[in-house]
């Protein structure tokens, strides 16, 4: 069931990976997104096969933790209008990967999960959708916002990382006395993570029809 889900989202990813390729020359944020895609694919195979060969794939998560953080950055850096609001993530940016260093050497992250770095990480990723839906808001587009992709790659976002705050939080009481409860709560992070996916598939579909 595991390999099952995982092998499910990373189809999405897959999809919007090729379907990114059908154009020549995508916006900068857009290939970052179309870069974070091909990571996080690659990551994934390497975690899982991790998982079944040394029982362990804490290590790649925490790698790919930190880049995350830099590669959703450079998303938002050329998504903003506002340079303001581009200093603001600049800030937000070292802060969490300040705060997400520490957790690694207290929590010993390289071997087990680190469950405060991913709430910070979570919480660092809904401060810049919030950040950029006030960017919107300040500078209106004269196009409909829902036909712009870098809409759905935010809501995106904002919703996986948003309840992403919430697991982890749970997951640093839970899986020291309640894992019961904790596996209730699996399903909704999985959930999440369909949406995401599904959400950034769906931007590049938009894309893709705008620039026939």
């Amino acid at each position: 069931m595991w390999l099952a889900k995982r092998i499910l989202y990373l189809a999405i990813i897959l999809l919007a990976i090729i379907l990114a390729r059908y154009k020549k020359k995508l916006p900068t944020n857009l290939a970052w997104v179309y870069n974070l895609l091909i990571i996080t694919f690659g990551m994934e195979i390497c975690a899982i096969s991790s998982a079944y060969v040394f029982k362990n794939n804490s290590f790649i998560y925490m790698v790919f933790g930190i880049v995350q953080i830099l590669m959703i950055y450079l998303i938002y850096s050329f998504s903003f209008i506002s340079s303001k609001h581009r200093q603001l993530a600049s800030i937000c940016t070292t802060a969490c990967l300040v705060a997400v260093v520490v957790t690694i050497f207290l929590n010993k992250a390289w071997i087990q999960v680190n469950s405060e770095g991913n709430a910070f990480k979570s919480l660092f990723v809904v401060l810049l959708c919030l950040l950029l839906f006030t960017d919107w808001l300040k500078y209106p587009r004269n196009v409909s916002i829902i036909t712009e992709p870098m809409f759905w790659i935010n809501t995106g976002f904002f919703l996986f990382f948003s309840i992403n705050i919430f697991f982890w939080i749970g997951y640093n009481f839970l899986s020291k006395s309640n894992m019961a409860a904790l596996r209730q709560l699996e399903p909704l992070q999985y959930s999440s993570n369909l949406y995401l996916y599904s959400c950034i598939l769906y931007s590049f579909v938009i894309y893709k029809n705008k620039n026939i």
